[in-house]
């Protein structure tokens, strides 16, 4: 059976997109799927441009860019393929 990882990257490839919105406990992250076989086998979700955005705080202009971000498969609850 394949990781949630290898789950993650079939779908965004049949919709043809390589931009996700991923969201953990803490924070959500919209960026570019990076595809690298070692580190999705480690379990590690890489997105390159991502930003990262703080989760249940209103009003405040508190995003982030970064050039990458890794977040570990077992963070992940939940994301989707933006178009």
């Amino acid at each position: 059976m394949a990781n949630k990882l290898e789950k993650i990257i079939k779908i965004a490839e049949e919709t043809g997109s390589e931009e996700i919105e991923v969201w953990t406990n803490s924070f959500k992250a919209m960026g570019t799927l990076f595809k690298d076989k070692e580190r999705i086998e480690k379990g590690v979700l890489s997105l390159q441009n991502p930003i990262i955005s703080p989760l249940f705080i209103e009003n405040e202009c508190t995003d982030s860019t970064y050039d990458w971000l890794n977040i570990f498969e077992d963070q992940i609850i939940a994301f989707t393929i933006v178009k």
